[in-house]
């Protein structure tokens, strides 16, 4: 049956489940905003350092728990004019990681790296990916 769908439509298809998905997240994290004080924003907001952006980004995403990954994302770069973020300055950060990432992969995929630190680096991917 693979054949009767071409894969555009099978795209297009994919990528209305994840909005649709991604919608109820958003309404999800809404109404826990309404009816758990504790639970915070609606969106996920972190804050980074553009001189240590993969290092702030680790500690702004340490400890959070896996319903507030799927919020969507806002982020402030450290000093700068807060501004609204459609998309632009999130994905100037994943560029920025990405980069950064390429010139450590060394550091990063050796026998020796801790396991929580690959964790989040699949975090920060499903990050860019979700986002």
């Amino acid at each position: 049956l693979p054949q009767l769908i071409p894969l555009a439509r099978k795209r297009n298809l994919l990528e209305v489940d994840h909005e649709h998905l991604k919608s109820l997240e958003l309404q999800d994290a809404f109404f826990r905003c309404l009816f758990d004080p504790g639970s915070g924003e609606p969106d996920l907001v972190i804050t980074v350092e553009r001189t240590r952006v993969l290092e702030s980004t680790i500690e702004a995403l340490k400890g959070r728990r896996p319903w507030e990954l799927r919020k969507r994302l806002r982020v402030q770069f450290t000093g700068e004019e807060a501004t609204v973020d459609d998309g632009g300055v999130s994905r100037e950060l994943f560029m920025l990681l990405a980069e950064e990432l390429q010139s450590t992969v060394a550091g990063f995929f050796v026998p020796s790296i801790e396991p929580e630190s690959l964790k989040l680096i699949g975090q920060l991917m499903g990050l860019a990916v979700y986002n």
